[in-house]
C-alpha cells in the first residue's frame, strides 16, 4: 500500500483548513494507511513540498487540504 501524503495550509480560510485537517487525520488513523503530512510554511512552498515528494516517490498520493485559491 502506497504511502499518502498531505499538505496542508495552516493559514487557508482562517485556518479552517486546520479543522478539516484534524477530522482527515482522526479518520485515516482509523485505517491502515501510512501517512505524512507537512505543513505549509510559506507562498509556493506547497508546490516545492509536491515536487520533493514526487521525486523521492513518483507514484505517490499527494492529498492537499487549504489554499486560497
Amino acid at each position: 500500500m502506497r504511502k499518502i501524503y498531505f499538505i496542508i495550509n495552516p493559514q487557508a480560510k482562517n485556518g479552517y483548513s486546520l479543522k478539516v485537517w484534524a477530522e482527515v487525520e482522526k479518520r485515516i488513523r482509523l485505517t491502515e494507511h501510512s501517512f505524512v503530512a507537512y505543513f505549509t510554511e510559506h507562498p509556493g512552498h506547497a508546490t516545492k513540498l509536491a515536487e520533493t515528494i514526487r521525486n523521492v516517490e513518483s507514484k505517490s498520493i499527494i492529498v492537499v487540504i487549504g489554499g486560497d485559491g
